[in-house]
C-alpha cells in the first residue's frame, strides 16, 4: 500500500488592530500550526452543485474510511456530517463577491449532505482524505 503525504496548517488569529500586532487570541508559531502525516493511502474530492431547494450527498469514492474533509463555496450553506439531524451552517466572511465559505474537519467521516436553501443554484469544491481499508 502506498502513502500519501497529508499536510495542513490552521492559523488562526485575532487581533486588536489592522496590523495584527495587538493579538487577542492566537498567533501560534509555525511548528504548532503545521500538521503532517503519512498515514492515509486515498483522497479524492470533486466540484459539487446543487440547485436550489436541493440536497445531495458528497460521494465518498472509493475511500472506505474518510479522516478528513475541505470543502468551500461562494454561498451560506448548510452541511450535515454523518447524518446528523441538526446541520451546520457556513457562513462567508464577508459579502464581497470573491468571500467563500471554508469548513475544514478531521474526524471520522461517513456522510456528508449538502443542503442548499440560498434561493439560487450554488456550486463548491471539496477534497477528503482517508484510508482504502
Amino acid at each position: 500500500m502506498t502513502t500519501l503525504r497529508m499536510q495542513h496548517k490552521v492559523w488562526l488569529a485575532i487581533a486588536r488592530d489592522e496590523d495584527m500586532k495587538d493579538l487577542a487570541q492566537g498567533g501560534l508559531d509555525e511548528t504548532v500550526r503545521k500538521v503532517q502525516t503519512d498515514i492515509f493511502d486515498r483522497s479524492g474530492g470533486n466540484t459539487f452543485d446543487v440547485a436550489d431547494g436541493a440536497n445531495e450527498d458528497l460521494s465518498l469514492g472509493d475511500i472506505t474510511s474518510v479522516k478528513g474533509i475541505w470543502l468551500q463555496t461562494t454561498a451560506e450553506i448548510q452541511i450535515k456530517i454523518n447524518g446528523s439531524t441538526t446541520p451546520l451552517r457556513l457562513r462567508k466572511p464577508n459579502t464581497a463577491a470573491t468571500a467563500v465559505a471554508k469548513f475544514f474537519l478531521e474526524a471520522d467521516i461517513t456522510a456528508i449532505n449538502v443542503i442548499n436553501d440560498t434561493g439560487a443554484a450554488i456550486t463548491g469544491d471539496y477534497v477528503i482524505w482517508g484510508l482504502s481499508t
